[in-house]
Parts: structure tokens; C-alpha cells; sequence
């Protein structure tokens, strides 16, 4: 997908500066926040009479957006900036990374030419008209940006789905975590420009739309006209599209959300809920939700509120102390939950998390070691709840033909973190189907089309 851009000089009456358009290309790093913000950046450089390139080789400027939330992902971002250093590019570098090692970093890169922080990206063209003027360029200074869907999103993909950020920002005190220092506090959008951002993107033809942030069930809290994520939810339910809510923090996670779930066909009855861990002292050191029986007793409750719950989560293994009998009460836990998707991560320890500070660090074996054995756990809960969707008929939308079958994802699956479902018939990518599961695997489910979705 490429924008198209006129390929003539035109000049400023008022300065008599002559604009070249120029060659955009994008190398995206991170997660799917991070891909709005790409996108949005990338539409501010197309709707300023720049070309943008989907193959950054050709491109005379790179923009790389960059993670700087953990270390393996630093590692991969200075990797790359050198990489493309090497392309004799002019090189535009924003993100995390940026806004976590600002000075350092502008002093270590020189084959850098521009610097944006997480807060500057609506002065995307300023940097990069100003890197094509000979400028070395930083815009580091606010942290408050928050993207309101009035600027164009250039699309840097072609499958059905895509994102919508509705907030931005976290006022959680995680131990281990660093976002706050990254992406600032809490910041709402409004109602209004999200559910206007979900009208032009069903418009544009998405039929699942996620919504993301760093914390989407404290969505509404900071707004003047207090709301929250269920009538936020019940607004964009009377659109013409499936919407699937992730990153939902636990206790904010009500029955009013859960009836909306219930209650409102085009609300994916899917939960992203990373609990981190199920041992109290664990989750008190961690400054987590710990109190006895917490997360239990949450689980419970979604599934009584709501009985056709895909439950997703993430746990860490190996944070500061746990102790043996700490990590066995979280191989219990999943055992126990039969969660449907879970993401185990071994502890990063970050110099500006308080977490860093504490005593009793593990070794990298011991927490690779965890890892491995927690997910072992999980993928023996899978060989026992996977065949369960046998027989059973999903809706499932179609992402892509491949060896004479489709394939897409149905309620159960998110896109990018879960997995798919491969069908034996003919359909388009975007069209909704109706797929019946013959097999299932660990990860993935197998069926026939059985006809169209209604």
C-alpha cells in the first residue's frame, strides 16, 4: 500500500521555499500501540505532499519507531537504527526508546538526523522538513500527546481488522514497569472522536475494530463528564462491526462491562487481563491487586456474569523473591483456571523500575527456566480444553487464502497474540463465515465452511 504524492517542486508564496516531496518509508517496532502512533505519524507526513513507501529500502528518510520498554527490545531498536545507518538514509528515530534515554541517545547516534518523543508526534513534519533542510532535529520536551483520530492513519497493512487506541497513558504503580515514565499518565479520549474514528474506519472496510491502551478499563476516569469503558462499549456496539477490548486491568473490570459483553452481539465476549502473577506477597511487591483469593474470586465472577468468556493473560516468572513455593502456586493457578490464552514472560530488570531496587534477584537460567515450565503447564491445560471446540460452528473472519484453504479468526482468537483457524472452502479476505471445527491443535483450531456468517 502506497500513498501517492505529486512529484513537483511547489513553492511557498509567502517564504519562497521551494518543497521537494520526498520518499517516507517506516520501520515499526513494538507493539500495537506503538502502530497507531506509526500510522498516525505516517499520515501526517502523506497529508503534508510526502510520498510514503511500504519498502523503507527505497525511501530517502526512514522513520523508525522504536520499544523501549524492556531490555531485549532496546537491544532490537539499536540494532536496527545501526542497520539502517548502513543504508546511507537519513534517519528520523521516535518512540519509547527516545523518550527513555533522550540526551544518551542523541549523543551516542550520530547517524541519527531526528529525535521524536512519545509526546511530539504531531510535529512529525516539522522534524522531518527540518532533518531535509540539513537540521539535526530534537523534539523531546511534552509527554502529554494524546492522538485524537482527527489526523489521517496511513494504513501499513491490508487485513480486516485493525486498532483504535482510547486512551493513552497509565496511573498504575507496577513495581516492574516502566509506561508511566514512557507514555505519562492516564489520558481519556472523548466518546465522541472515538466512536467518529470507528465510523471512518468501518467506512474504510474493517470489520473487527480492537480497542487498545495501556489501561482501557480505567478509560472515562479523568474525562469532566465521568464515563467509563461499559458505555463506551455500549456506544460502539451499535455500529456494523465486532470490537474486542484488550490490556483490561482487574479491578476495574465491573458488571456493567461484563453485562455489555453479555448483552451486545458486536462486543467479542474476549477479556485480556494480565494478572502478572497469583501468589499474594507476589502480587503485593509487584503492587498488584493481592488480596486473598483476588484473582480467583475475579475469574469467578466473569464467568458467572459471563458464561462464553475467552479469558486471556499474561504472568511474569522469576520477579525478585519468588521463591519456589511462590512459583508452584502459579503453575497451580494455571492449571487450575484453564485460562484459553496466556503469555508467560521471564522478569526484565529495568534500572528505572522500582522493582530494580529490590533484594533477591533470580538468575537468567532460573527465570528462562520458569518460563519454559509455566508454559508447559498451559499447553497441557490447551491438549485438555482445545478439543471442547469440536464440532461446535464460529463465526470467523477470513484474513487470508492459503494451499486452497482460508484462514482468519473467530471470537476465540485475538489477532497477532492467539491463533488462527484454518478452514477447508472458498471465501475473501474480510468476508464473515460460518466455519465448523473438525480439529483442534494446541494453539490453532481446524474446520470447513459451512456458509456465510450472518
Amino acid at each position: 500500500m502506497t500513498a501517492t504524492a505529486i512529484p513537483v517542486a511547489l513553492t511557498d508564496a509567502v517564504t519562497d521555499k521551494v518543497f521537494v516531496p520526498t520518499r517516507v518509508g517506516v520501520v515499526h517496532l513494538g507493539c500495537a500501540k506503538n502502530l497507531v502512533d506509526t500510522e498516525s505519524m505516517l499520515g501526517l507526513v502523506a497529508q503534508a505532499g510526502h510520498e510514503v513507501v511500504t519498502d523503507e529500502t527505497t525511501a530517502d528518510v526512514v522513520i523508525i519507531n522504536t520499544c523501549g520498554f524492556l531490555a531485549s527490545a532496546q537491544k532490537e531498536a539499536i540494532e536496527t537504527i545501526l542497520e539502517v545507518g548502513q543504508w546511507g538514509k537519513k534517519i528520523i528515530v521516535a518512540g519509547c526508546l527516545i523518550e527513555r534515554h533522550k540526551e544518551e541517545l542523541v549523543a551516542e547516534l550520530p547517524e541519527v538526523q531526528g529525535f521524536i518523543g512519545t509526546g511530539e508526534y504531531a510535529k512529525i513534519v516539522e522534524v522531518l522538513e527540518g532533518v531535509l533542510d540539513g537540521q539535526r532535529v530534537t523534539r523531546m520536551d511534552s509527554s502529554d500527546y494524546m492522538y485524537q483520530g482527527d489526523t489521517p492513519r496511513f494504513r501499513t497493512s491490508l487485513v480486516p481488522y485493525t486498532y483504535l487506541k482510547i486512551s493513552e497513558g497509565c496511573d498504575h504503580p507496577c513495581t516492574f514497569c516502566i509506561i508511566p515514565q514512557l507514555r505519562g499518565k492516564m489520558r481519556s479520549r472523548t466518546i465522541e472522536s472515538i466512536v467518529k474514528e470507528a465510523k471512518e474506519l468501518i467506512g474504510e472496510g474493517y470489520k473487527e475494530i480492537v480497542l487498545i491502551g495501556q489501561d482501557t478499563t480505567a478509560y472515562g476516569t479523568d474525562l469532566p463528564t465521568r464515563t467509563n469503558t461499559a458505555t463506551l462499549l455500549r456506544t460502539l456496539g451499535q455500529l456494523d462491526a465486532k470490537f474486542r477490548l484488550m490490556y483490561a486491568y482487574p479491578t476495574t473490570i465491573t458488571n456493567e462491562l461484563l453485562d455489555v459483553m453479555a448483552t451486545e452481539p458486536n462486543i467479542i465476549p474476549y477479556l485480556d487481563m494480565p494478572l502478572q502473577h497469583s501468589h499474594p506477597e507476589v502480587l503485593k511487591n509487584m503492587k498488584r491487586p493481592y488480596g486473598a483469593g483476588y484473582n480467583q474470586k475475579l475469574i469467578a465472577r466473569i464467568r458467572e456474569k459471563l458464561p462464553t468468556a475467552v479469558l486471556r493473560t499474561t504472568f511474569i516468572a522469576g520477579f525478585p523473591g519468588e521463591t519456589d513455593e511462590q512459583f508452584e502456586d502459579l503453575l497451580s493457578f494455571i492449571r487450575e483456571t484453564e485460562f484459553d490464552h496466556v503469555g508467560v514472560f521471564a522478569y526484565s530488570k529495568e534500572d528505572t523500575a522500582t522493582s530494580f531496587h529490590h533484594t533477591g534477584h533470580l538468575t537468567q537460567k532460573v527465570k528462562k527456566d520458569r518460563v519454559r515450565a509455566a508454559m508447559q503447564v498451559q499447553q497441557q491445560v490447551l491438549r485438555q480444553t482445545m478439543p471442547r471446540h469440536i464440532g461446535k460452528t464460529y463465526a470467523m473472519l477470513v484474513e487470508g487464502v492459503q494451499a486452497g484453504k482460508v484462514f482468519g479468526r473467530t471470537f476465540l482468537d485475538a489477532p497477532e497474540v492467539d491463533g488462527l483457524t484454518y478452514a477447508k472452502g472458498h471465501a475473501n479476505p474480510g468476508d464473515w463465515i460460518d466455519v465448523k471445527i473438525t480439529k483442534a491443535g494446541v494453539y490453532d483450531t481446524f474446520g470447513e465452511v459451512v456458509g456465510e456468517s450472518t
